[in-house]
């Protein structure tokens, strides 16, 4: 029962941190475009769920995958190959979750909506976006990835409280907004 428990809490802490890791990417897109602060979630704190699942799966299919070598001798064409598979990955998983806030009877477009790129497909995907996925997908792959294992491997005591609290607020953020409905109403933090 114990290794369960020990699965569980590591896959939710890396559920949580994909999550974190996208809320950030949303605010700094946020702010850069629109020179707003806004809480882009549906959750009062910093996590947007999608992006825990879209990490979840991205890193069982492709983590290993993004640290072996290529056999390609004169060029290596991993990063590139991740790249796109990691956009598609993306696109097909923000397609997914689209069809299903509609049976749930939930509107995707009070979260997002790409009206106004050009490349896109029913405003429920587009190209630039599921481009700059792809790119996020690497940045975490490459560059985020062993930071966020070594913090879900860690068997300091210090660092399993805040995993521990971490989860803790995580699942108790979600539940109430899963019940009262999102938190995303477009409110503006702070101006720039």
């Amino acid at each position: 029962m114990t290794k369960l428990f020990n699965s569980a809490e590591k896959l939710l802490t890396r559920f949580v941190c994909y999550a974190i890791v996208g809320w950030i990417y949303e605010e700094v897109l946020w702010i850069l475009d629109e020179h707003l602060l806004v809480n882009r979630g549906m959750c009062l704190g910093p996590w947007l769920p999608i992006y825990g699942f879209g990490g979840l799966i991205i890193y069982a299919t492709l983590y290993r995958y993004s640290k072996r070598p290529f056999p390609s001798e004169n060029f290596n064409l991993k990063p590139l190959l991740v790249f796109v598979i990691v956009s598609v990955a993306s696109a097909a998983i923000e397609l997914a979750s689209t069809y299903l806030m509609d049976l749930a009877g939930g509107d995707f477009h009070s979260l997002w909506a790409y009206d106004e790129y050009a490349i896109n497909f029913q405003e429920r995907i587009a190209l630039l976006p599921s481009l700059q996925f792809g790119a996020l997908g690497c940045i975490i792959l490459y560059l985020a990835q062993d930071r966020i294992d070594r913090f879900v491997n860690s068997d300091k005591q210090s660092t399993t409280r805040v995993r521990y609290a971490l989860c803790a607020v995580f699942l108790v953020d979600l539940i109430v907004h899963l019940i009262i409905g999102s938190n995303y109403t477009e409110n503006v933090i702070m101006a720039f």
